[in-house]
Parts: C-alpha cells; sequence; structure tokens
C-alpha cells in the first residue's frame, strides 16, 4: 500500500526536522554542519518498505535547493546513513529498502543532511519541502 507523508527540510533556524550551518553575511563560506531528523514508517508485519525521498520543491536538475523566498538558494543533498555516501533519492539504490518489519509498531528511518560550504547567499531562512514515498 502505498503512502506519501510530508516531510519538511527547514534551515537554519528551526530545530527540526533539519538545521544547517547558518550563513552570514560576514562569513557567507561557513563549513556545513547537519542535525538529523527522523522519517517514521509504520507497515505491516513482516512488509519491508521501500523508502524513496524526491528531490524538493526548489530542486533545479537534479540538484536539491533550499529556498529563502526571494531567489536565493543554497544546495543541499540527502543521505541514507551518517557517512553520507548513499544520496537518498527515488531510483535504484537511492531508494532505501528496509529490513523486515518486526511488528506493525512505527520505526524511525534517520534522513541525514548536508548543506554544501562556499555558498554565497544571503544570511536568513531557507527552507524546502520534501516528498517521501513509502511503499510496503
Amino acid at each position: 500500500m502505498p503512502s506519501a507523508p510530508r516531510w519538511r527540510a527547514t534551515a537554519p533556524s528551526r530545530p527540526r526536522p533539519w538545521r544547517s550551518g547558518r550563513t552570514t553575511r560576514s562569513s557567507p563560506t561557513r563549513r556545513p554542519a547537519s542535525t538529523p531528523p527522523a522519517l517514521t514508517v509504520a507497515c505491516t508485519k513482516g512488509a519491508a518498505p521501500s523508502i524513496a525521498l524526491a528531490l524538493g520543491g526548489n530542486a533545479s536538475g537534479s540538484s536539491r535547493r533550499l529556498s529563502d523566498g526571494a531567489g536565493n538558494y543554497l544546495t543541499y543533498e540527502l543521505y541514507q546513513e551518517a557517512a553520507r555516501s548513499t544520496v537518498w533519492g527515488t531510483t535504484g539504490g537511492a531508494v532505501l529498502t528496509a529490513a523486515a518489519a518486526p511488528s506493525k509498531a512505527a520505526r524511525n528511518f534517520t534522513v541525514y543532511g548536508r548543506v554544501a560550504g562556499n555558498q554565497d547567499v544571503p544570511s536568513g531562512n531557507y527552507a524546502d519541502t520534501v516528498v517521501a514515498t513509502v511503499n510496503f
């Protein structure tokens, strides 16, 4: 049964669901920072859910972007693991396939993010909305 929960990545002022490093006028190249949120999924016992994360509402081509709403963007990426080596997306190996659910209880799947450094943008609040599609 497919489900499409919504997940919102917000940076930098909100503590949840995701926080990036804040850029400032005097330091637009601040190092990337990240705090991982969790995507909560409940499915049938024994089902192995596949979880896909879309590019987001501010994407340009295949690049995810946070927007301040005034035409400024910060490029970022979402990953399946803490090492941040496997991009979380919508096709092939970019889709997370979890182990079979031991029960119908909800499980948390951590979403790791990173905002690329050295981006010259004004300080402010940058956000994006990413749709998660869960199939089980």
